[in-house]
């Protein structure tokens, strides 16, 4: 099972020193060692499987007047439900006790880390405006309850409206899925579509001004895409079919 708790990773190499070593020549006295050469950039390791996020999604969106919140969001944990993840989902959302996905052994824990960045001068947005980040259970200062009719109690604090961090928790299932292999180990994990997208009309359908995703970015580990290829081949991957959206995954409709 992946359980941890991965943060950004700063890797700074230092520069070796090569002996040199003249050829045909025989010393009793070590070579000497050059001195780094403080103008070539050291090169950063590629992240070992350990180190490496399994998904990370970034893009930004912003109104016409330029204002913009770039968004990206990391995962950092993949686990089995606990009981304070059952309460949670009890508490804050909509749910038929017939269709569980927590009840089903292979469900998931998908973590993420999200964090929002203002452009210059820039605090948020206080109307409708905002990035509709797909989750279950949301935690952390940046999120606004999207705008519905006063009955709906299904949607809790699922958009984006100001800079600051935050943290979005996926609850994963195999269930409602027509998989040709079985579920082993954390595949479920991949049953789902990660990702955020602009919010272009307001509860009442009109326009808000925010179009489009820029610079939609998704890099999933090699070990994220091995749990997918495992389940179902050539049906994982990025998914932007309007310039609103931005997501990586695979749904059931598929």
């Amino acid at each position: 099972m992946i359980n941890r708790r991965l943060r950004p990773v700063h890797a700074t190499v230092a520069a070796l020193a090569v002996a040199v070593v003249l050829a045909g020549c025989a010393s009793s006295s070590p070579a000497a060692e050059p001195t780094p050469d403080a103008s070539t950039p050291a090169a950063s390791p590629t992240p070992t499987p350990e180190e490496q996020a399994l998904l990370v999604i970034s893009g930004t969106v912003a109104d016409q007047d330029g204002n913009s919140l770039a968004v990206t969001l990391t995962t950092t944990d993949v686990r089995e439900p606990t009981d304070a993840d059952r309460a949670d989902y009890a508490a804050d959302r909509c749910f038929d006790p017939g269709f569980d996905l927590l009840a089903n052994p292979d469900a998931r824990i998908v973590t993420l880390a999200v964090a929002s960045v203002a452009s210059a001068g820039f605090t948020g947005w206080t109307d409708s405006r905002g990035v509709r980040v797909a989750g279950s259970l949301f935690a952390g200062d940046i999120w606004v309850s999207e705008q519905h009719t006063p009955a709906s109690t299904c949607f809790h604090d699922s958009v984006i409206a100001r800079p600051g961090s935050g943290e979005v928790r996926f609850v994963t299932s195999s269930d409602g899925w027509n998989l040709t292999n079985p579920v082993t180990g954390d595949g479920a994990a991949t049953l789902v579509m990660y990702g955020f997208e602009a919010v272009r009309v307001d509860a009442l359908g009109q326009p808000t001004g925010l179009d489009a995703v820029a610079d939609c970015v998704t890099t999933a580990s090699p070990a994220l895409d091995a749990l997918a290829l495992d389940l179902w081949e050539g049906r994982w991957g990025r998914s932007q079919n309007l310039p609103e959206y931005c997501f990586y995954g695979r749904s059931a409709g598929d």
